[in-house]
């Protein structure tokens, strides 16, 4: 790399980790002055949620306990915000202030590596958005309430239940996968995560508290659509880490099939190695990092790891995973792979393609190799 890409994907790396850690310790905020001259789009959503898209694909996501001042945006005053969002030019740094209500989406994707495909993935996630879907939701575990999208497929058909990744949306992560499944006649279930899009959650727990928010997804499947229902899970970046933990709980026989796109080991080792990518010691770091989590979140980063789970899954398994991810790198793919117990697992390193790019850098073979797991586990 030369000298401005080597400070490109080092900014993108920082922005990262600084997203990793105020997330943990829940106290992430973008000040209103450092974004007003770069918001691009301001929508309003259910559940008093108003979601406030930036000039870099990232969104800021408010939510009010008073519905009131949800419905005090109205159409006029989201236009005025941002026409002199538009025309004001502001800070761009972000300011870290203590709060809960706010959660920063920055993107977690390398600019650099996306670029190629940044217009095609935009007019894919457009068409995603243009399918007819039915708003469904579900209870976790731990009494949140989750949302996810239905798309209809024929009648007596599998279920795909897709989970995106860290701070990202279902749209995106699956602008390919959620088209050929449609299409192809699944059911699909392209769900929020928790602490993302309409589900509520004020952390999101890197998969942890996630697995257990898939087996619902699951019940709730077997519930809509039948006891004889066949269901596979597909997960991308977090989301396969999430699918892949929760492979490793006592699943009904109905889920006959785990599809994970570059998915870390483990939450404690992707939070380690983005720490040495910056250059930072891991102690006291990553000792910080991990009790945030405990004191703001509820969880402890190292109650569990992909590889575990994996040593006790028996569902087939296909892995996918870019020979060039930076961000997961893909001996973590590897990894996962040799601690895999399933009788039949697969696989696929596609060179060249960076983190979640294994689909827009070779198609062709992402394809065959999905269409030759799902033959395998559906026939």
């Amino acid at each position: 790399m030369n000298k401005d890409e080597e400070i490109a994907c080092a900014d993108w790396a920082r922005r990262t980790l600084v997203a990793l850690t105020l997330e943990v310790l829940s106290i992430d905020r973008l000040s209103a002055k450092s974004v007003k001259n770069r918001i691009t789009e301001i929508r309003a959503e259910e559940n008093n949620v108003i979601v406030f898209w930036l000039d870099d694909g990232s969104k800021i996501v408010k939510r009010w306990k008073d519905r009131s001042r949800a419905e005090s945006w109205t159409p006029e005053m989201k236009e005025q915000v941002r026409q002199r969002a538009l025309q004001t030019r502001g800070e761009t740094e972000m300011s870290r202030t203590a709060t809960r209500s706010v959660t920063v989406i920055p993107p977690t994707i390398n600019p650099l590596t996306h670029a190629p495909y940044r217009e095609a993935m935009t007019q894919m996630v457009r068409t995603v958005l243009a399918l007819p879907y039915e708003d469904v939701w579900i209870r976790s575990d731990d009494g949140l309430h989750l949302h996810g999208k239905y798309y209809a497929g024929r009648p007596g058909a599998p279920v795909q239940i897709m989970m995106h990744g860290y701070k990202s949306g279902a749209e995106r992560d699956f602008c390919g996968g959620a088209q050929i499944a449609v299409q192809g006649g699944y059911h699909v279930l392209l769900v929020d995560q928790r602490a993302h899009g309409k589900s509520e959650g004020r952390c999101l727990t890197f998969g942890i508290q996630e697995r257990y928010d898939c087996r619902a997804w699951v019940n709730y499947a077997l519930g809509r659509f039948g006891a004889d229902t066949k269901i596979l899970l597909y997960g991308v970046s977090m989301g396969a880490a999430t699918v892949l933990m929760a492979g490793g709980l006592n699943l009904p026989r109905n889920v006959v099939g785990i599809v994970a796109d570059c998915g870390y080991s483990s939450p404690a080792a992707i939070i380690r190695k983005v720490i040495r990518d910056q250059h930072l010691p891991i102690f006291p770091v990553y000792q910080l990092i991990r009790l945030g989590g405990k004191l703001f979140g509820g969880f402890d980063l190292e109650s569990a790891t992909v590889t575990d789970a994996l040593a006790h899954c028996d569902i087939p398994v296909l892995l996918i995973h870019g020979g060039d991810d930076r961000f997961v790198p893909c001996d973590m793919g590897h990894e996962n792979y040799v601690h895999c117990a399933a009788r039949s697992k697969q696989l696929l390193v596609v060179p060249g393609a960076g983190h979640g790019l294994s689909y827009m850098v070779d198609r062709e073979a992402y394809l065959a190799a999905l269409e030759s797991f799902l033959r395998s586990v559906l026939d």
